[in-house]
């Protein structure tokens, strides 16, 4: 299943990525969902409220749980929950 992941970096996180190129920080990602039996379609950059957007096919929605705890534990990004990131979409 395909799913769409907005988030924001954490003030730890913009710290340790300051001076990240894309491909470090999309390596990353990569790690995370690959862990995770997922994998990555698309990694975008924005400006506003949300930091990134990632596409990503996943074999199921714990997959997608255990990329957003993982997220959690290390304190590096934050997840928009849905409903808060279609509020700011619209």
């Amino acid at each position: 299943m395909k799913v769409v992941t907005i988030g924001t970096y954490s003030q730890a996180g913009l710290a340790a990525l300051a001076d990240a190129t894309y491909e470090q920080r999309r390596t990353i990602m990569d790690e995370i969902f690959g862990s995770a039996g997922g994998k990555i379609i698309e990694y975008f950059f924005c400006d506003g409220d949300a930091d990134f957007i990632i596409v990503a096919e996943i074999p199921n929605r714990e997959v997608s749980r255990a990329c957003h705890q993982f997220s959690q534990m290390t304190a590096a990004t934050q997840w928009i929950a849905p409903r808060k990131a279609q509020a700011r979409l619209s």
